[in-house]
């Protein structure tokens, strides 16, 4: 029987890793590579080619290495003599159907991906791979901004009360069950701008803290996670409240839903999740609900 360190936990058990190997692909590796040590996961790092590699038709005296050999030298440098159980991948084709149809084949509990801050400013936009992938995508994807500095120590879940919400409280509480989890809701008061606000303030205050703490005792979580959830509800827009709460906490993981019914990404994250997806420098994890839990919310 193996024995393994008090600090790992057993929860996912392989991890699919998609990297561009480009200057900023570091701080995705970096993280894979943490939850895979923290996990004691497979790390599956794939590198999709932009052609086939043609080098074995080449003559003997002009062949180098292959992308394969490349790619795999790359990692293993990169990884370093840190002790991880690193399989490199590299395939050709459309890069998100290729991600897929790995993190499938290897039955991977988690999809991580680098996405550098300047491809988001002013444009609410993934990126075409990116953005293709998060709608198709059957389990997580974590979305890397920030650099590796340790385990996540907290984690905030942007509710909207919503089955997806649900479902993304319930994941991440499984996938990071060690740290502290804070559910966050930001409300507007009823009819605010035609009249006092201040008249409804206390009312609608009240219902949004109720409404919380009915949608955690609805979640299925497990005892330990739920003794320390914190429930924050507070007055404004949610990215605006969100986006105040982790001014002080750069390196807290960002959590939110995504309906799975459309393949139009405004509609399947919502204008509210793309906002904080877009609009927040910290690593975010995006839980993809299936298609009949959405079409159960939209009733």
């Amino acid at each position: 029987m193996s024995t393994r360190k008090k600090n790992v936990v057993d929860v996912a058990r392989r991890i699919l890793l998609a990297t561009e190997l480009g200057c900023r692909s570091d701080r995705a590796f970096e993280r894979a590579v943490q939850l895979a040590q923290q996990w004691n996961a497979t790390l599956f790092a794939l590198y999709v080619a932009p052609q086939a590699d043609a080098a074995h038709t080449a003559p003997s005296w002009r062949r180098g290495a292959t992308v394969a050999q490349t790619v795999e030298h790359q990692l293993r440098a990169d990884l370093g003599d840190r002790r991880v159980d690193l399989q490199v991948v590299v395939d050709h084709g459309e890069p998100y159907k290729a991600v897929l149809q790995r993190a499938r084949e290897f039955d991977c509990e988690l999809i991580v991906v680098g996405l550098n801050r300047e491809s988001l400013l002013g444009s609410h936009k993934l990126g075409g791979t990116i953005e293709k992938l998060v709608q198709h995508a059957d389990r997580p994807v974590l979305m890397v901004k920030q650099r590796a500095h340790g385990a996540y120590g907290a984690s905030i879940v942007a509710s909207d009360f919503s089955p997806c919400a649900r479902r993304a409280l319930e994941c991440a509480t499984r996938l990071f069950p060690m740290g502290d989890v804070a559910v966050l809701h930001g409300y507007r008061v009823p009819f605010e701008h035609f009249g006092k606000p201040e008249a409804n303030a206390g009312a609608a205050q009240t219902l949004a803290v109720s409404e919380l703490q009915r949608f955690i005792a609805a979640a299925d979580l497990a005892p330990k996670v739920r003794g320390r959830l914190r429930s924050l509800v507070e007055y404004g827009a949610p990215t605006d409240v969100l986006g105040a709460y982790l001014r002080e906490r750069p390196h807290d993981l960002v959590v939110v839903g995504a309906r799975g019914d459309s393949g139009v990404l405004d509609r399947l994250l919502g204008s509210t999740a793309i906002a904080i997806t877009a609009g927040v420098n910290n690593d975010v994890l995006i839980v993809r609900s299936p298609a009949d839990q959405a079409q159960q919310h939209a009733a």
